[in-house]
């Protein structure tokens, strides 16, 4: 296997610095906007969602981008709870036929009704009552969020957008799936209008880390200009029809810029980590010590993280297959190391060692593919 990555087009990608991501005016989310357990609709306007939650359990996290109202149709009381630290914040009831509305002002959202204090737009929800709850939500677009003087929320329709693809190639097809991924790479490249960047290569976990990749042999991250690019891109007749490999996770996110490398292109590493979280972990205080990480370990060249942005935006319903599209996980964290001896230093670290001791018992589910 070839244990570097092979990057098409640009020596890096194409990206904004970290002090232009802080100045930026898009707010991009920090928790998944999935406010529902399922999008029956969207459009430019609006959005609509079922929220089926039975006795005891939880919706992780989220983060409501818009102002919504929701009409209940079946009661139950209700729990919000902390995205931070996962403990509950207040409880509430929501009987049969009930309709609230909620404003997003800043960070918080605000019941219209004055009943229940306001509270911070990215939380989850338990239903904490003995019988299934639900509900159907529905989000207006644009609104006010927290990036103040009357701005108003955005689509993300012209936001930059990256996709992580990872592949299962057979063992006798593996000489030559790099030369796959070359073609691929130029085919997105062509197809829009050379406005998109490809970093590829083949499977280099560390030993210790080498079941973790679950198989997969190769790893391609495209960088798109705006979500609207990647959709007609990917959509396009010809990259479908010419398309010689299919991947076997798809996960689209928009990054969030932590540390960015120098070093971008060939001959670095990079080491890419998706996970799923138990539902009750505290996922705010698990991800901001993921995000604190270089500072400690000065091995960490480059640093972005974000999660699942897969079939948002996109109008009509939703497809249960985007969540099997992108294997179920939530967010993706992404690393560049110089060298395979940087990595290695990284996962011996003492910062490291100490945070995934936080991490793992709070983890269902995740996987780890360098290249």
């Amino acid at each position: 296997l070839i244990t570097a990555p092979v990057i098409y087009a640009d020596d890096e990608f194409d990206t904004c610095s970290a002090e232009e991501a802080c100045e930026s005016e898009v707010r991009v989310p920090k928790c998944p906007p999935t406010v529902g357990t399922k999008k029956l609709y969207e459009d430019d306007s609006s959005v609509v969602w079922d929220f089926v939650l039975p006795a005891g359990e939880r919706l992780p996290p989220h983060e409501h981008m818009y102002d919504y109202r929701f009409t209940v149709i079946e009661g139950s009381r209700l729990a919000a709870t902390s995205a931070e630290t996962g403990e509950e914040l207040f409880q509430f009831d929501a009987p049969t036929g009930a309709t609230m509305a909620f404003v997003r002002k800043g960070e918080l959202m605000h019941d219209t009704s004055g009943a229940i204090p306001a509270f911070d737009s990215t939380h989850g929800v338990k239903n904490v009552g003995n019988t299934t709850y639900r509900e159907i939500i529905f989000e207006t677009k644009p609104c006010e969020t927290g990036l103040g003087d009357g701005r108003s929320a955005q689509r993300y329709d012209s936001e930059r957008v990256r996709r992580v693809q990872l592949y299962e190639f057979q063992e006798e097809k593996q000489s030559g799936a790099v030369q796959i991924l070359l073609n691929h790479a130029k085919i997105l490249e062509s197809r829009a209008g050379g406005r998109a960047t490809s970093l590829f290569g083949s499977c280099a976990n560390a030993a210790v880390e080498k079941k973790l990749a679950k198989e997969k042999t190769h790893a391609m991250v495209t960088d798109f200009e705006s979500v609207i690019q990647m959709r007609e891109t990917m959509e396009d007749s010809q990259v479908v029809s010419d398309l010689s490999a299919i991947p076997s996770i798809v996960f689209d996110f928009h990054p969030n810029l932590v540390k960015l490398a120098k070093r971008n292109g060939a001959g670095s590493l990079k080491h890419v980590v998706f996970i799923k979280f138990k539902t009750e972990s505290p996922v705010g205080d698990l991800i901001a010590g993921y995000i604190d990480l270089p500072n400690h370990i000065d091995q960490m060249k480059g640093f972005e993280w974000g999660p699942f942005a897969n079939g948002f935006n996109t109008n009509g319903p939703g497809s249960d297959i985007e969540a099997e599209t992108r294997g179920g996980f939530e967010y993706v964290f992404i690393t560049t190391f110089d060298t395979a001896t940087d990595r290695d230093a990284y996962l011996v670290h003492n910062a490291h060692e100490k945070y995934v001791k936080q991490l793992v018992p709070n983890v269902e589910d995740f996987m780890v593919m360098d290249f």
